[in-house]
């Protein structure tokens, strides 16, 4: 008897798979389209370029070789419940740049849709030889997919077979029969362990903890040496000294953290005193407290011709230079644009002769007229009966 239902690759499927062996770039098959047959069973043509009436085209669900056979590959796809109306005879794969790469028929099967009174969920699979299954490759989106029970099954089942192996044949007595098998795998002293660890009783644990017992408790610090430890009165380092300082929470010396150095709490570090600094090694003794915006950082930007500077406490400077190709003229005013403004005012600043350009520019004086926020006015003079040669004068502005 004559095969009836088969599938074949078509031609452009049969060239894509062998230039993707020929090159070691596997075909990306991505989705599987089902069609009618336009009310008749086709007979699939390896010169086919799209099924005779395409019903459906979803991604596939599977693209694995047939543990029965090794030189075929089997494609799954599931059409859920709520697709149907029209009956299935023809079936094609198509790989991620939309070509058919092989066709199918199949034996006649209607598909219900739920708004019909009766549904199912249909899965089909086509069967496929093809030359080499390694140069076959699955490409889809995970999201949009549906698993069957089937494959969920064998795949929970994979995933049990490996965790019974890594931790031993689980028993109702974890006690004597269990533990011993997952501390042969798992050392409780000393060594790494890796994965996931699930304890049904609590353990102490920390940032590198090593002990934990009652109030005291030490650790080491990551690539650092011996670490620090801690108890009821605080916290040390040890060696003492090699990495700084160390901080003392504890009732025996009040509410907040307190600032350790060499043996000695030298000051509280709680709310009220969050500014306070610990004692200052060198001359004098005792501490040193300095407010909060005294140690504020310093800070500087600008361009190339003018700066500003924000100093400790708020005082702002800006300055620069002004400077062009043609001489000043007699009473001319001049704006000098700050390179950004003061937030409450500008108090106080003026113009001064500069000679970066060769210049004899000390026969000019600059006045300042005016000042804000955001500029000032500067006003030429001469102070000769030589006339005006002045180019560029520089700048220098206080504010808040």
């Amino acid at each position: 008897m004559s095969q009836t239902y088969y599938a074949i690759l078509t031609a452009l499927g049969e060239a894509k798979l062998a230039n993707a062996a020929a090159l070691d770039q596997p075909l990306q098959i991505s989705k599987m389209a089902v069609g009618d047959g336009n009310g008749s069973l086709p007979t699939p043509d390896r010169t086919q370029t799209a099924l005779v009436r395409e019903t459906y085209r979803a991604n596939l669900n599977t693209l694995q070789v047939d543990p029965a056979n090794a030189s075929q590959v089997i494609a799954e796809l599931v059409i859920p419940e709520t697709v149907g109306g029209w009956w299935i005879r023809e079936l094609g794969l198509y790989d991620a740049a939309g070509i058919l790469v092989a066709v199918a028929n199949c034996p006649p099967s209607y598909k219900p849709q739920l708004a019909e009174g009766s549904g199912r969920t249909q899965v089909l699979r086509m069967v496929l030889v093809v030359s080499s299954t390694s140069a076959v490759e699955l490409k889809i989106d995970p999201s949009v997919v549906l698993a069957t029970r089937a494959y969920v099954q064998i795949t929970v089942d994979a995933l049990r077979a490996d965790l019974v192996s890594a931790i031993g044949q689980a028993v109702a007595d974890t006690t004597n029969t269990l533990m011993p098998q997952i501390n042969a795998k798992l050392p409780l002293v000393g060594g790494n362990v890796s994965g996931f660890v699930n304890f049904n009783r609590s353990i102490t644990g920390g940032y590198g903890t090593t002990t934990g017992t009652g109030n005291a408790w030490a650790a080491p610090i990551w690539a650092m040496g011996p670490g620090y430890s801690g108890g009821a009165a605080g916290t040390t380092f040890s060696p003492a000294g090699l990495y700084g300082i160390a901080w003392y929470r504890s009732g025996a010396y009040g509410e907040g953290a307190y600032l350790y150095v060499n043996g000695t709490a030298v000051g509280a570090m709680g709310q009220t005193g969050i500014f306070t600094v610990g004692g200052f090694h060198g001359k004098g003794t005792g501490l040193t407290e300095i407010p909060p915006a005294a140690i504020s950082p310093v800070s500087i930007h600008g361009t190339a011709e003018s700066y500003s500077v924000t100093l400790p406490g708020g005082l702002i400077l800006k300055f620069g230079t002004f400077s062009r190709a043609t001489v000043f003229s007699e009473g001319e005013l001049i704006t000098i644009t700050f390179p950004d403004a003061f937030p409450s005012s500008c108090l106080w600043g003026g113009a001064m002769p500069v000679n970066t350009s060769g210049t004899a520019n000390a026969e000019s004086m600059y006045l300042r007229k005016s000042m804000t926020k955001t500029n000032a006015v500067i006003m030429v003079e001469h102070v000769t009966s030589g006339g005006m040669n002045g180019k560029e004068f520089a700048w220098f502005f206080v504010g808040k």
